[in-house]
């Protein structure tokens, strides 16, 4: 059987990602559709609106059929290591085909940019430009539009492309086959606060959710996720990120400088720096503001802050993902599950999963603190041990 593979937040899902996996089955042909989801904190170190179980419901009951959770180091994470992990998982689902959102569909541009990136012709094209003083990210747009031109460098430029030219490294890196679709993002683009048409970003619509103004996202969310988002709002499951700061803060002030080194992401000084802002800053956007250079950006500062405070030690962690753990299925992910050969341990329960391997466990406690953590910025303030004792959505 054919499967398409999808990686994503649904951070919430709305109709914009109904509309994707609708066009993902139909462009792969494929027989089921498998999502890898982030669980209770998000790339940009922010945590996730709703609990992951109620967001792999959404997800199913959008035209999913298996919803795989990618685990923290790899959700909370730069691009790459985001990308290779859950093309990494969706490889050992069985999945063959890979189709993701971009504001470009050329898969012919986004596979040759990934080659080039990948190729030891961009490491030594990449060094001039670093040794002129370009942040890494400028320095690479230089590399490639000088190695393949402007249109290809524009690919990095833009958020969706530049994921969907990681996925096609990771694909290429790790030796997959898959085959690739592209689908061009339709109405609001990545991050716009403001609807277009039927569609709104997730930025917008967490925006609204936060403001209790849940009832304007109501035309921009499928029909089954209103319910769903009603619901864990009158449990108070919504996550206000600003409820976390003094733990933050308290956390990042009682850490000696040596504590950063072991923080996934962290060079050229920057542990030094946020260990002595730490000290002083009178907020938690004041620190991130004041950390945020050309050379680090926001997002990576926040995702760095965020290790620091759930103590994640890089040198604890897998290249990939150790396990896969299903967040829920439906009938036709269960006959994809019994059907697949999984070259990993698999299962619904993260407590039988955690003391398999170190690996695992290690993973699978940074998965634990990172739910704990979340359930501090709800109200009432949830309970510990919540990611081990969540039974998976099965419909």
């Amino acid at each position: 059987m054919e499967i398409c593979g999808v990686i994503a937040e649904y951070n919430p899902f709305h109709s914009g990602h109904r509309y994707q996996l609708a066009a993902a089955r139909a462009a792969s042909g494929a027989g089921g559709i498998v999502c890898v989801m982030s669980t209770s904190f998000t790339q940009r170190g922010e945590p996730a609106l709703l609990p992951a179980h109620t967001r792999a419901r959404m997800a199913l009951e959008g035209g999913a059929d298996l919803v795989i959770a990618l685990p923290l180091p790899f959700a909370m994470a730069g691009a790459e290591r985001f990308a290779r992990g859950g093309v990494a998982l969706l490889a050992a689902a069985g999945c063959t085909h890979l189709a993701f959102g971009c504001e470009s569909a050329d898969p012919d541009a986004l596979e040759q940019t990934a080659r080039y990136l990948l190729s030891a012709d961009f490491s030594r094209d990449l060094k001039p430009h670093l040794a002129g003083g370009s942040g890494f990210a400028r320095a690479r747009e230089q590399a490639v539009t000088r190695a393949l031109g402007a249109s290809h460098a524009a690919l990095l430029t833009r958020p969706n492309d530049l994921l969907a030219v990681e996925y096609c490294k990771a694909i290429q890196a790790l030796g997959v086959r898959m085959a690739l679709h592209p689908i061009r993002r339709v109405g609001a683009g990545h991050d716009t606060m403001h609807p277009e048409g039927a569609y709104a970003s997730a930025s917008y619509l967490r925006g609204k959710i936060l403001q209790g103004a849940l009832e304007d996202t109501a035309p921009y969310l499928p029909d089954t996720a209103l319910p769903l988002l009603q619901a864990a709002e009158a449990r108070g499951e919504i996550a206000r990120p600003e409820r976390l700061e003094r733990v933050i803060l308290d956390r990042l002030r009682s850490m000696a400088p040596d504590d950063w080194d072991r923080i996934p992401d962290l060079s050229e000084g920057l542990g030094n720096r946020l260990c002595r802002l730490a000290r002083t800053a009178h907020s938690l956007d004041a620190l991130l503001t004041q950390a945020t250079t050309r050379r680090h950006p926001t997002a990576r500062i926040r995702r760095a802050v965020m290790h620091a405070v759930m103590g994640t030690d890089r040198s604890q962690l897998p290249a990939l993902p150790p396990y896969l753990h299903i967040l829920g299925m439906t009938k036709g992910g269960r006959a994809l599950l019994s059907a697949a050969s999984i070259p990993l341990p698999v299962g619904t329960s993260l407590a039988k999963l955690a003391p398999i391997s170190p690996h695992t466990e290690a993973v699978a406690r940074l998965e634990g603190r990172a739910a704990d953590l979340r359930a501090l910025a709800c109200d009432p303030i949830g309970p510990c041990g919540s990611i081990y004792t969540t039974h998976p959505i099965l419909l």
